[in-house]
C-alpha cells in the first residue's frame, strides 16, 4: 500500500498524499514495536533452533521497516515544499528555572 501511494505522490506531487505516507510510517513503526514485543514475549525462552529462527523474524521486520522507510522518504522532499517539514523529530527539552 505504501508503494502505491508513494508512486501517486512522486507523480502527482500531492502533498495530502506525501501526508498520509509519513503517517503511515508512524503507523508502520507502532505495529514493528507491537510484533517485535509480542515475539519476544512469546519466544523468550528460545533456544538452538528456536533461537535462531527467532533472530531471522526479527531481522526480517527489521528489514521490513528499512523498505518502508525508503519508500516514505520519497514523500519527504513534497512536504519540505510546502513547508511542513519540522527540522528535527528530536522533542525540544523544557526548560525549568
Amino acid at each position: 500500500q505504501s508503494l502505491r501511494l508513494a508512486t501517486g505522490v512522486l507523480t502527482s506531487n500531492d502533498v495530502d498524499g506525501a501526508k498520509r505516507l509519513v503517517e503511515q510510517k508512524d503507523a508502520f513503526r507502532a505495529l514493528e514495536h507491537k510484533i517485535i514485543e509480542e515475539h519476544f514475549r512469546e519466544s523468550g525462552k528460545a533456544k538452538g533452533a528456536s533461537l535462531r529462527k527467532s533472530a531471522l523474524f526479527v531481522d526480517i521486520i527489521r528489514d521490513l521497516h528499512r523498505i518502508n522507510s525508503h519508500i516514505v522518504s520519497a514523500a519527504y522532499p513534497i512536504i519540505e515544499a510546502a513547508g511542513l517539514l519540522r527540522d528535527s523529530r528530536i522533542k525540544s527539552e523544557k526548560k525549568t528555572k
